[in-house]
């Protein structure tokens, strides 16, 4: 799973990454299983731009799937 914080910082599981080391360890973790798709969540505080830049650095890693991961917001 990845993840991206309001403040924007991007997570592969529980290790936070720069842009420069994510594309490495995506492609690291996708080697075993080439084709997987990626489950990305992000903060509700995000502007689309955020989320598109981790998905087109997952797609330069291999990713050929990416969804999207959403919560119910409770009232």
């Amino acid at each position: 799973m990845v993840s991206v914080t309001t403040d924007r910082r991007m997570f592969i599981e529980s290790e936070e990454l720069t842009d420069e080391k994510f594309e490495q360890r995506m492609r690291e973790k996708l080697a075993p299983a080439p084709g997987r798709k990626i489950l990305l969540k992000g903060d509700t505080a995000l502007q689309f731009e955020d989320i598109r830049k981790v998905m087109a650095l997952a797609r330069n890693a291999g990713a050929k799937g990416i969804a999207l991961g959403v919560e119910e917001v409770k009232k």
